[in-house]
Formats: structure tokens, C-alpha cells, sequence
């Protein structure tokens, strides 16, 4: 669906707000905005902490330092990396694989350990967990909210595949190459999903934690296999926080500095396009450091953004682009979606343009008000679980963890208490 905006629009850059701005008009692109950025804005404190506890986990395994502190330091090497831009489709398809073949090392390592691992006694169940049907309404409660907080972890997994579609104009060949980029996002995602997760969930049983590395009494941090996992957990973290902050950074510059030549690797650009970046860098290191539970802050940002970008506003744009399209055109009539849509780009599509049907034939065969219909259900329901489950976690302690704020020798805030 997306795809076939971006394609038919040729005018409009592969973003959610330049696609809202189009179709529905000035507020479509502030409502795109602010769910696309938002996301970002609110996920790069969490890729920061889980670069710091990947790096702790490969130098120091005790753990005996205070996070905050590894924060520090590593918010350093990840604002550096900001600078990758302008370096080329190449380096980032170079990036993109060194990220691939990171995460494979990682997920090869983590079937390994848990393999190796004792866990006798841990149940596992087909469906749902132990807590959902016990007789305590709170602890049926607290298995319900561990369900949806699983579901809101695979609604990322939405991502790559909405990623793809954006990236599709970047790709040698889109017409031939957009489907197999698809496929593949689509594949790596149910392969690591389904068949990491059930192999975990059947050794391990469904009571752990997230990240899995974190599972204290089972997770041998001390080994060797589980610090090489931390350091190539750390590299693919840290990729993708920089792939993150550049689509910030980019943002920023496009509306401060729309003349800025990204290209420019001289001393004055390097220091134009580091303080473009500094404010988002800044604000992911204030929250990193200073919000007592950044998961709980994590499970909330998925319920407000991810099922929006993910299912429910692709879904209203492409209904109302269908019913654009369909509509005859006015010649009498000037709105901003008539100049955008209706009499602009609509109207001066290339004659092949039907390929994307012959290239989709889902799209093909069903009507169009029938696929955005069951595309906004589907994200109104994980907008349900992901808000249920972010709602138990911010309420509930032992969903929560300990809270605080600081380190063990100068806590500013703490609240360890667990029901």
C-alpha cells in the first residue's frame, strides 16, 4: 500500500509526512511528523542504554559499575557516529550488512548458550503463560499484561518491512529489486521471531526478561560465548542508533538548514551537521540518564507511535489516496490536496505505472476500502495491547522493575519495591 503511493507520487519524498502532506493536506503532515520523529525521539535513549549494557556486558561482565556512568562514555562513540552522512548509498548498504552479519553472530550465539544452559524445572506453555489463569485476579491480570507487552515487542518487528518501502527509491533496480527487499525483511523477521522465540520460550520457559541477556538467573554472563555475543550485540546496537539519529539529524537540517550540502566534509560543515544533531543527541541522553524506567518509557512510546506509523495512518492515507484517485477531476475547484493529489500527480502518472499491480496482487485483488479497513483493524488492535500492557507496566512494580534515578552511591530517586 505504501509502496504504491510513493510510486504513484513521484513528487513526494518516501516519508510519512511529506505522504500526509499531500493526501490529507497541512495536518496530515503534522500528525506524520509527529509519530515518525516522535518514535525516533523517544527510542534513542533506549538504544543508548542497550549500547551501554551490551558494552558493560563485553568489558565487564559483574556488572559493578553503575550504568549511567557507561552511558557516558558510550554516547560519545554513538554521537560520532552521527557523521556517517553523505557517505553514499555503498556505506550504508556496507553498514546495513556489517549490522546483518552482526545480528546472525548474536542470534547464533544466544540458540548456543541457552543450548548450554541447565534450566530444568522453567514451563513453558503453547499459548499465553501460567500467570493468565490463576486464581488472583491481580496475577491474571499481570499474565494478561505480560501477554500484550510480548505482542508490543513484535509490533516492532513491522518496522524493517515499513523501512523497505521507504528505502525502495534507493534501490539499483525498484521494480524488480522492491519485492525481494520485502520478502527478505519479511522472512529474516518471522524466521528470528518464530524460530528463536519458540526455541527460547521451550528451554528457557516464558518467564524471562527483555533483552533475554538480562534473564540474571539463567544468563551466563561470565562466559566466553556471552561476552563475544555482547560485543557484536553492541556494533549492531550501535548501528542502528546512528541510522536513527541520522533520519533525525536529517530532519533537522531539512527544516534549519535546507541549503546544507551533505556532502560537505570540510571543518565547517563536519561542525554544521554535528550541532544539527546535538539537540537530538542531547534530549536521548537527558531521558537515558534521567527517566527511572526507560522499558516502562519504551512500552508506552510503542503504544503512541509504532501500531500509528505501522498500520493506522498508512491505512487512512491509503484509503483517502484510492478515493483521491477514483474521484473525477475538478477543474473548477483549488484545494491543497487538489494541487498535490487529485490534479497534479494523479493525473501525470507514467502510462506503466500499473506494473505495481502485476507486482502485487494482493493489492490487485482486493478493493482498496477492504485493505485499509483491514489494515487500520489490525493496528488498532495492537494499539490496544500495546496500551494495555504499557498501562500494567507503568502501574504494576514487579512488570516494572526497579525505578531510580542515579547510580547506588548518589541515587536522586528509588523505588525497588515488587509486589
Amino acid at each position: 500500500m505504501f509502496n504504491e503511493m510513493i510510486v504513484s507520487l513521484e513528487t513526494c519524498e518516501p516519508q510519512l509526512e511529506e505522504l500526509g502532506a499531500m493526501i490529507l493536506g497541512p495536518w496530515g503532515r503534522i500528525w506524520g511528523r509527529l509519530i515518525q520523529q516522535g518514535n525516533f525521539v523517544l527510542y534513542m535513549p533506549v538504544a543508548l542504554l542497550i549500547c551501554a549494557q551490551a558494552f558493560q556486558g563485553y568489558l565487564e561482565p559483574s556488572g559493578e559499575t553503575c550504568v549511567d556512568y557507561v552511558i557516558l562514555g558510550v554516547s560519545t562513540v554513538c554521537l560520532l557516529l552521527t557523521q556517517f552522512r553523505g557517505l553514499g548509498g555503498r556505506a550504508a548498504a556496507i553498514l546495513s550488512w556489517i549490522s546483518l552479519a552482526c545480528v546472525a553472530v548474536v542470534v547464533a550465539l544466544l540458540v548456543v548458550v541457552v543450548d548450554e544452559t541447565d534450566a530444568d524445572g522453567r514451563s513453558s506453555r503453547k499459548f499465553g503463560n501460567s500467570e493468565m489463569f490463576s486464581s488472583r485476579f491481580v496475577k491474571r491480570q499481570r499474565g494478561f499484561a505480560k501477554i500484550c507487552l510480548g505482542a508490543s515487542t513484535t509490533a516492532w518487528a513491522f518496522v524493517p518491512t515499513f523501512l523497505s518501502v521507504e528505502l525502495s527509491r534507493a534501490l539499483e533496480k525498484p521494480r524488480e529489486d522492491f519485492a525481494k527487499a520485502l520478502w527478505l525483511s519479511a522472512g529474516l523477521n518471522i524466521g528470528v521471531y518464530v524460530g528463536v522465540g519458540v526455541y527460547v520460550v521451550r528451554k528457557w520457559g516464558w518467564d524471562v526478561t527483555d533483552p533475554l541477556m538480562t534473564t540474571e538467573d539463567l544468563w551466563p554472563a561470565r562466559s566466553n560465548k556471552s561476552r563475544a555475543l555482547y560485543f557484536f550485540w553492541f556494533v549492531a546496537t550501535a548501528i542502528s542508533y546512528a541510522f536513527t539519529s541520522l533520519a533525525l539529524t536529517a530532519a533537522c537540517q531539512k527544516r534549519w538548514r535546507p541549503d546544507f550540502d551533505v556532502a560537505d566534509w570540510s571543518l565547517r560543515g563536519c561542525a554544521t551537521w554535528f550541532f544539527l544533531g546535538l539537540p537530538g543527541f542531547l534530549v536521548a541522553l537527558v531521558l537515558a540518564l534521567v527517566v527511572p524506567s526507560l522499558f516502562a518509557m519504551l512500552a508506552v512510546t510503542t503504544a503512541l507511535t509504532v501500531p500509528w506509523v505501522n498500520h493506522v495512518y498508512p491505512a487512512i492515507l491509503y484509503y483517502k489516496f484510492s478515493k483521491q484517485r477514483r474521484a473525477p477531476k475538478q477543474d473548477d475547484a483549488f484545494s491543497y490536496r487538489d494541487l498535490s493529489v487529485s490534479s497534479v500527480a494523479l493525473d501525470d502518472r507514467r502510462p506503466d505505472d500499473d506494473y505495481k499491480n502485476k507486482r502485487n496482487p494482493i493489492i490487485a485483488a482486493v478493493r482498496p476500502n477492504v485493505l485499509a479497513a483491514v489494515v487500520f483493524t489490525v493496528g488498532v488492535i495492537v494499539f490496544g495491547a500495546c496500551a494495555y500492557g504499557a498501562s500494567l507496566k507503568l502501574a504494576d512494580h514487579q512488570l516494572r522493575g526497579a525505578v531510580e534515578i542515579g547510580c547506588p552511591a548518589w541515587y536522586l530517586f528509588e523505588d525497588d519495591k515488587a509486589d
